[in-house]
Formats: structure tokens, C-alpha cells, sequence
């Protein structure tokens, strides 16, 4: 699978790192160094499969929503949204997933119950 990347933050270097722990390759990342809207020609790239949004909350939905209109697969940083209406928007595609740290969240109630599913995640990405 081919993807690209919107942004360079501190969390880009684990996104970079499972995509090739998943034999994925990365096409493209860009930033604003880039030029601000350097993001609508990676989500319009015919070569990408998928666009991994790890830009600032509030550019995550129009980056989400265009990417999805382009028949791309979105994996965005957490949250998907701001905005609870934006958030009822989006959810009506199928194809747009949000990423979220298991290992900040292993003392949750809700996900100790879910432990059998948890534990095959992370044995999938040894951190």
C-alpha cells in the first residue's frame, strides 16, 4: 500500500515506523515547509492509497473529507474532529479510521475488558 503523509510532528516517526513494519510505502510527506497547501496535492495523488493526517485537530477534518472524496483510505492521528457535527459528517464514510495510543490508554476500564483484542494489537507493533 502506498501512502502519504501530512505532517511532521512528534508523532510522525511512529506513523513512518509502522507503515514500514507493515511492508507499506510512503510516497510522500509533506509539511508547511511545503508550502500550505501542499496537503490537496498528496490526498489528490493517483499513487496513494492511503493519506496518514498528523497535522494540528483543527485541519483534520477538511484534510479527512477531502482525502475521502479523492477514494483515499484516511488514518488520522486522534481526534478525528473538534466538532461533533464535522465528526457525524465524516462518519458516514467507511473508509476513514483514527489512530489512537494504546499503551497511553492500558489502565482504561473499557480497554482491560478488551484485553484479548489490545494484546494482539500491540503484539503486532513491538514498541
Amino acid at each position: 500500500m502506498n501512502y502519504s503523509n501530512i505532517g511532521t510532528g512528534f508523532i510522525s516517526p511512529r506513523h513512518i515506523e509502522a507503515i514500514y513494519y507493515t511492508k507499506g510505502k510512503i510516497i510522500d510527506i509533506v509539511n508547511t515547509a511545503h508550502g500550505q497547501n501542499t496537503w490537496k496535492k498528496a490526498v489528490k495523488n493517483p499513487k496513494t492509497d492511503c493519506i496518514v493526517i498528523l497535522t494540528p485537530n483543527d485541519l483534520h477534518f477538511k484534510m479527512a473529507l477531502a482525502a475521502i472524496k479523492n477514494k483515499k483510505i484516511v488514518l488520522c492521528e486522534k481526534p478525528l474532529c473538534i466538532d461533533s457535527k464535522k465528526a457525524e459528517i465524516l462518519a458516514k464514510y467507511k473508509n476513514i479510521f483514527v489512530v489512537f495510543h494504546v499503551l497511553l490508554l492500558q489502565n482504561n476500564l473499557f480497554l482491560l475488558h478488551c484485553n484479548h483484542y489490545i494484546l494482539g494489537i500491540l503484539s503486532y507493533f513491538p514498541y
